[in-house]
């Protein structure tokens, strides 16, 4: 059987018609449910750790760099993520200017809000050829390893001590 681990993968960018009746067949064969599908952006991606509930407030942004590859072909990958540390740069604060941080904070703040998300998540965001910033998906379960996931490599490089949370 097919791996059944859902997610966005390196082959889930879809470069034409033919391509994507036969990706569509494969994950309805495996899954069985519907599928969603949107379009991809062009543009660097941000991860952004949103906490609290009714006065939550931006934790941090944080760049996602797939070293080799130029963002409008990155793709953030479960095969990526599995090699992080040899296969991603993180830049926290991230290499944009005070204006587009705040525009992703917003878009970020008001996901996390509109979806009633408490306590903490992670807000995943890519910022357009427009220089619009476009919500992906929101983890309200983020991943907390003292060593790995996201929320805990941003919360490092702004200098917080797991042990401190």
């Amino acid at each position: 059987m097919k791996d059944r681990v859902k997610g966005v993968r390196l082959d889930s960018k879809i470069l034409g018609p033919q391509s994507l009746e036969e990706k569509t067949r494969s994950l309805l064969g495996i899954y069985g449910s519907p599928l969603l599908v949107e379009e991809f952006v062009k543009g660097p991606e941000f991860t952004v750790g949103v906490i609290g509930k009714r006065a939550s407030s931006v934790l941090g942004v944080m760049q996602i760099e797939i070293k080799g590859r130029p963002p409008e072909e990155s793709i953030y990958s479960l095969e990526i993520k599995r090699e992080w540390q040899e296969k991603v740069r993180y830049h926290c604060p991230p290499f944009i200017d005070q204006p587009l941080i705040k525009k992703v904070e917003e878009v970020a703040l008001r996901s996390y809000r509109a979806l009633d998300c408490r306590d903490v998540s992670r807000v995943d965001i890519r910022v357009g050829e427009d220089h619009t910033p476009y919500f992906l998906e929101i983890n309200p379960l983020p991943g907390l390893s003292p060593v790995y996931g996201d929320l805990v490599i941003m919360a490092r490089s702004m200098g917080w001590d797991y042990a401190d949370w």
